[in-house]
């Protein structure tokens, strides 16, 4: 957006020099100052990548997103991204376009053995927001038939010998 000038410089010479209209400038200046930064605070929440916090809550509202006490704007964010881009039909693009949204480019591999009725999901993530975006994008895009084995790899640098593992079944049943 441009700078702002004063209003007085738009108008016609003999009215610069009165006082009085001087003095109007002056307010005018104030309220069209306050008018720019409200235009542009706009045009900065039209877009989900620049909203403001207030902006992306209401949005979540609009779409159904209930955040996290621990989820960051950014996170949030992405979230909402990954929300606008469900659209049909699910295709292996679409999945593969929602996990490099989700994941980053080399973020994440599958396996697709279809034949077996399997897909298998790799990922290497080290924040619990995106693990549980990926989670929810892959229920409401995976179809129901196939058998989904998602691993998440999280590195873990320390100077001592440390061997821990985890892990977590979950099984649904649709008849």
């Amino acid at each position: 957006m441009r700078e702002y000038t004063s209003i007085l410089n738009e108008w016609i010479r003999p009215l610069r020099k009165v006082k009085e209209f001087q003095e109007i400038a002056k307010v005018e200046d104030i309220e069209f100052i306050r008018f720019y930064g409200l235009c542009e605070k706009a045009l900065l929440n039209m877009f989900i990548a620049t909203m403001n916090e207030d902006a992306i809550s209401r949005m979540e509202k609009i779409v159904g997103i209930i955040p996290e006490e621990t989820d960051t704007l950014e996170l949030r964010r992405m979230k909402l991204q990954d929300k606008f881009c469900d659209f049909l039909p699910y295709t292996d693009k679409t999945l593969d376009d929602r996990l490099t949204a989700l994941c980053g480019e080399d973020g994440y591999e599958i396996t697709r053995n279809y034949k077996e009725y399997e897909l298998i999901i790799t990922t290497k993530l080290d924040n619990g927001g995106i693990f549980e975006a990926v989670i929810g994008t892959l229920d409401v895009i995976i179809p129901c038939n196939l058998v989904v084995t998602y691993q998440n790899y999280i590195d873990v640098k320390s100077p001592l010998t440390l061997y821990s593992g985890g892990v977590s079944k979950v099984a649904e049943i649709i008849s």
